[in-house]
């Protein structure tokens, strides 16, 4: 297996107990945007240890490319606001769901419009088999969000 698809992996564990753990916030009743908060604090904390052991002798970059490269410093505040909107409103949908596995298995369906997208900026591949995927993803996303919607009109 290679190095890439063996981290993917790593990273659908991670990812499952972060969830997890957002969800057990809000079941003990915590303020959720203060543990969103904390949670993206103790993650940048982690980041920064981790380029700091890499990269010892050049860690001031993590300063000077802000302020000398103003094509990063837009991208950061672009990426940065498009970031917050995801954990914003996506936070607060996935709060709602009976299930948080049928939020993620929809916001998953973001790999269809990154991969739409990457033919166009990155001038990907985008073949058939691409295309029978993106005929499934759309399906199940419509699944679940159906099975969601009649769960939801059912209990209210």
């Amino acid at each position: 297996m290679k190095n890439y698809i063996f981290w993917t992996f790593v990273s659908v564990i991670t990812v499952t107990f972060y969830h997890l753990i957002l969800k057990d916030f809000q079941k003990r009743g915590y303020n959720n945007t203060l543990a969103l908060i904390w949670l993206h604090i103790a993650m940048i904390v982690f980041l920064l240890i981790s380029y700091y052991k890499n990269n010892k002798d050049n860690f001031k970059e993590v300063i000077t490319t802000v302020i000398y490269d103003k094509t990063f410093l837009f991208m950061i505040i672009l990426g940065g606001f498009f970031s917050y909107i995801t954990h914003d409103f996506g936070y607060y949908a996935f709060l709602q769901f009976r299930n948080p596995g049928y939020f993620e298995a929809i916001m998953n369906s973001e790999a269809l419009l990154l991969a739409i997208c990457a033919v166009f900026f990155f001038k990907s591949h985008f073949g058939i088999q691409e295309m029978i995927g993106a005929l499934l993803i759309i399906a199940g996303t419509f699944v679940l969000t159906r099975n969601e919607a009649l769960a939801k009109a059912v209990i209210v």
